[in-house]
């Protein structure tokens, strides 16, 4: 799997533990509070999107960072002891996949058509979410500086 470029991963790192990132654009208190939960749950809406990227014919993106939203996905999906689907679009045999930090949903829409849903706890961004992103952080921010050339 794709490791997600370092930008995504540092995006949400910094909106949910440097205070001055949320004050620089004048959110404090609740309004940060809803602005790093709405940074989070956007990233991981780009990464269902992304799925538009996949060709399950050939077994590839045809944008590298599609991959890496979707890759992201996942780590936020096992977050808190999360699960992913065996295949992705989830079939319709298991409703729910997630864990105590991000779920996704399949609903039927109005016109009995499969729909993903998201739901995201902030209470838990601070704790599972950033856990999930901790590792290929560290991963990601050594290659770079150990192999810029390369990453």
């Amino acid at each position: 799997t794709a490791l997600p470029p370092h930008c995504f991963l540092v995006m949400l790192r910094a909106s949910s533990i440097w205070k001055l990132c949320q004050e620089i654009f004048g959110f404090d208190g609740e309004s940060a509070s809803v602005s790093i939960h709405a940074g989070w749950l956007g990233m991981a809406k780009m990464g269902v999107d992304s799925l538009e990227a996949w060709n399950p014919d050939t077994g590839s993106w045809s944008q590298p960072h599609c991959a890496a939203r979707f890759t992201l996905l996942r780590w936020l999906l096992l977050a808190g002891g999360g699960s992913e689907p065996d295949q992705w679009p989830p079939s319709a045999a298991k409703q729910s996949f997630g864990g105590n930090l991000l779920s996704l949903s399949c609903v039927s829409d109005e016109h009995g058509q499969g729909c993903p849903q998201l739901k995201m706890n902030r209470e838990y961004i601070r704790t599972s979410g950033i856990s999930s992103i901790r590792e290929p952080l560290k991963k990601m921010t050594v290659g770079i500086a150990v192999f810029p050339a390369t990453v």
